[in-house]
């Protein structure tokens, strides 16, 4: 049986400034993530950090289960897919900063972009800026969506690890090309009946000015996933 939650996704599933903190452990502890390792009685990791893509939720998860295959039937991975207009770039070294918090023993040299971000500690992304509404062009990030949906279902099911999917920011939406992708995608395990940022908002709960909620908000989307996917 699994003794420990592994959870990755953006802020939301860090639970960030549920203490006013954008990152803090009593964050991850009591995000929804950590709500559901609780009402599963496990500890969690808590890989989730603001501005994190979809792209990074499907490498990191791809990483840790890889790396950590010998002893995979103690993880239940809870995993919040995000906005589709993030991605992520890796520089090349010639910075020393790393960016934190990256799962161990993974490439800690990858950088969030979105759509309208400036420069950064690492990167001079003003020079991408200008051509990110091709680089994040609709119908492509989508598509690429469904794909890292599929992939990681197929991941999880050759090494028979337990896992739920949720959307933190956005439904899950369809092209044309991504259709016939997204008609097998596992909807038992995958709740997209709602998002947590629109369940949230339904259900009277505050956002901050960067669109996080309390803790209460946190545990309300627990007990909604706990019902929907019957953990």
């Amino acid at each position: 049986m699994p003794d420990t939650v592994v959870a990755i996704g953006c802020s939301h599933t860090a639970g960030s400034e549920i203490d006013g903190e954008f990152t803090s452990d009593y964050n991850r502890q009591n995000s929804y993530a950590g709500q559901i390792a609780k009402h599963l009685n496990c500890d969690i990791i808590n890989f989730g950090f603001n501005g994190g893509s979809n792209q990074y939720i499907c490498r990191a998860a791809t990483q840790f289960v890889t790396k950590n295959h010998y002893e995979i039937n103690k993880y239940f991975f809870v995993i919040g897919w995000t906005s589709p207009s993030r991605m992520e770039l890796r520089y090349d070294g010639r910075s020393t900063q790393e960016f934190d918090p990256t799962p161990p023993g993974m490439d800690s040299k990858y950088v969030p972009f979105s759509l309208g971000q400036k420069d950064n500690i690492k990167l001079p992304l003003g020079k991408v800026t200008p051509y990110a509404v091709d680089i994040f062009e609709t119908s492509m990030m989508l598509d690429h969506w469904a794909m890292y949906v599929m992939s990681l279902q197929n991941l999880f099911l050759h090494y028979k690890v337990p896992y739920i999917m949720c959307n933190t920011c956005v439904p899950l939406e369809y092209t044309k090309n991504s259709k016939a992708t997204s008609a097998h995608i596992d909807r038992r395990y995958y709740y997209v009946g709602d998002n947590f940022y629109d369940y949230s908002t339904s259900k009277g709960h505050s956002s901050s000015q960067h669109n996080h909620f309390g803790e209460q908000a946190h545990i309300d989307w627990a007990n909604k996933l706990t019902k929907e996917l019957r953990l």
